[in-house]
């Protein structure tokens, strides 16, 4: 799958019966209705499972396949950082500038805010999905970007930008703003043209309810452990934070563009995956180490819908998790995945998924 990236493969011992092992994995979890959905694992850019459990719509009984189209949450925001790479390969867009360079009327306290600081998560801008009632209310909405920007725009940093690591979708909308700007080109419109379409990404899309899309799936989540429609939540709202819905064959083929270099020069992909502050985030993507394996991955969560996308590097092992139950099970799963094909038990306490 990526050529350019040192390799060391598990062990045939690993391997040995892993579909098995993963499938049991995933009946089990099927059977105690936390997970439905469509998980792909790839090693050295073979598929080495690739199937669907579950519903895709409870009322009508519909199951799931490996084709079905689900929203992907912030497993969007690497799609977001890669075009905003592209841009500063283009010369359009410089890391290290003030946003102000590329937005109107920017509040003086997000003045010395850089591109570089929004993609990382050390802005200090605070998180629109953190404030209060916003799933009650804002989140049913279909806000511009700017209204977005508006929810925080009046209250003050949550730290002075570089100085923390502070998750915020904030971030990653004024990111699909300065896209906008830049490029002329509505966000979707951008994503649509330079990403998906040159990539042959035909199942891959900015997410719109009202779009008639076949075999995209219904959201749901629990209460007192009954099955509930999901609660709303537009892709307005989710934006360049988290408004794209795909398939799993998708993502694979957008794994192997990714760390293949199709899409980025290799210095700009080694800026992407790179841990400068050691806060265990590049630019659009968490990176890490589990178990002595360098890992980089994005979930996402939202309301009905959870993803994982988890790429071992070093391995050239690839783990895939979408689920039509929100929650953080995707990415408890995919590390569970993980550890039975290495060998290792799972994380008793998984980082908390990714919000949106």
């Amino acid at each position: 799958m990526a050529a350019a990236l040192t390799s060391s493969p598990a062990s045939a011992k690993d391997a040995t019966g892993f579909p098995s092992r993963a499938d049991a994995i995933l009946r089990t979890h099927l059977a105690a209705d936390d997970f439905s959905g469509v998980v792909l694992i790839a090693s050295h850019g073979r598929p080495l499972l690739r199937r669907a459990y579950g519903l895709a719509n409870r009322e009508l009984n519909a199951p799931i396949t490996p084709e079905t189209v689900f929203r992907v949450g912030s497993t969007s925001k690497p799609f977001t950082a890669v075009a905003i790479l592209q841009l500063v390969e283009s010369g359009k867009i410089r890391l290290d500038d003030p946003i102000g360079s590329y937005l109107d009327a920017v509040p003086a306290a997000w003045s010395a805010v850089t591109v570089r600081q929004l993609l990382n998560h050390t802005s200090g801008i605070h998180d629109y999905v953190q404030v209060n009632g916003f799933i009650r209310g804002p989140a049913r909405l279909d806000l511009t970007p700017p209204q977005l920007a508006d929810l925080v725009r009046d209250m003050p940093l949550d730290f002075p930008p570089g100085t923390r690591f502070n998750y915020s979708n904030t971030g990653y909308a004024l990111l699909g703003m300065i896209i906008e700007r830049v490029s002329k080109e509505s966000y979707p419109d951008y994503v649509r043209d330079h990403l998906l379409r040159p990539l042959g990404l035909t199942h891959t899309a900015y997410d719109d309810s009202q779009d008639i899309v076949p075999g995209r799936a219904s959201g749901y989540w629990f209460v007192d452990g009954q099955p509930r429609n999901a609660r709303v939540m537009t892709p307005a709202t989710a934006y360049a934070a988290g408004g794209l819905h795909s398939t799993v064959d998708d993502l694979f083929r957008w794994s192997q563009a990714l760390y293949g270099n199709k899409i980025l020069k290799p210095s700009s992909l080694a800026q992407m995956f790179a841990d400068e502050d050691h806060r265990g985030y590049g630019l659009g993507s968490f990176v890490e180490t589990r178990h002595g394996h360098r890992l980089w991955d994005h979930g996402g969560n939202l309301p009905g819908w959870a993803a994982a996308f988890e790429y071992y590097p070093d391995d050239d092992f690839l783990v895939i998790v979408l689920t039509n139950i929100e929650g953080g099970g995707a990415e408890h799963i995919a590390a569970e995945l993980a550890g039975s094909y290495f060998g290792w038990a799972p994380d008793p306490t998984p980082r908390a998924p990714a919000a949106h």
